[in-house]
């Protein structure tokens, strides 16, 4: 039987859930929107624009404002930057990223299905040490069908990532600090014009459609996404990510 892929997200209103990107001057940042990031004489949507940072660029902080903006559902602030070309601007935070973005733009993309989120995580980690791996086997009462089983990878960086497998199932759990409500929104936005294109001559897909639910004061408290299953909720300062396939 084959699985497939299901997405829900959920984000619950805690008041760190859509917390700004925590930056410093000096950091570097990668830019998270396919369609690039205008960069701007001043700390507003109406002021000029004098340049755009492609996809995945590269922009160094220079300034933090904490002038405070939500745009297009996503809570940022207004950094001062300068890029690769020492053009200095202001971009809003909403649309960085500390993290290394994905290239799909050459990988095969299942149009049943999704690109996974978790091997993105996973990359992301590549640089980071594993501290602790384990594995636990639990007994199935249907012997034909065997039984489940749990292993858990914990990183330096304080990621935890459990895999959880059985019968025609498999759920991916990761708990971390370095993701946030805005990597997730940024990068389904990357999947969908992706899958557009590659997807476009599939008879039998459709082009995914995020539903949000934002009805308590522009908070959002849920996303549900065709074909996809996916839990994201804030536990305590982490950000915990649940896939799932059956």
């Amino acid at each position: 039987m084959r699985n497939y892929p299901l997405l829900f997200l959920i984000f619950y209103s805690f008041n760190l859930t859509s917390q700004p990107i925590y930056t410093e001057v000096g950091d570097t940042l990668f830019v998270f929107s396919i369609n690039g990031l205008n960069i701007r004489d001043s700390t507003s949507v109406y002021s000029n624009i004098i340049s755009k940072a492609e996809y995945a660029e590269k922009i160094v902080v220079t300034e933090v404002t904490y002038a405070y903006n939500v745009i297009d559902k996503r809570r940022g602030i207004w950094l001062k930057i300068k890029n690769n070309k020492n053009l200095q601007g202001f971009v809003f935070s909403g649309y960085l990223t500390k993290l290394y973005p994905p290239s799909l733009e050459n990988e095969k993309i299942d149009c049943d299905g999704f690109i996974d989120l978790i091997p993105w995580i996973e990359k992301n980690l590549e640089k980071q040490t594993v501290s602790h791996v384990g594995r636990r086997e639990f007994k199935g009462y249907d012997l034909d069908k065997g039984g489940e089983s749990i292993s858990w990878n914990f990183y330096s960086d304080g990621t935890m990532i459990y895999k959880y497998t059985g019968y025609e199932f498999a759920n991916v759990v990761i708990e971390t600090l370095n993701i946030d409500f805005n990597d997730i929104l940024n990068f389904l936005d990357y999947y969908i014009e992706i899958s557009k294109s590659k997807c476009k001559d599939y008879i039998s897909y459709q082009v995914p459609k995020l539903e949000i639910n934002d009805q308590n004061a522009g908070i959002v408290e849920g996303i549900t996404c065709y074909n996809l299953k996916l839990g994201v909720y804030k536990v305590g300062l982490r950000m915990a990510i649940e896939y799932s396939t059956y």
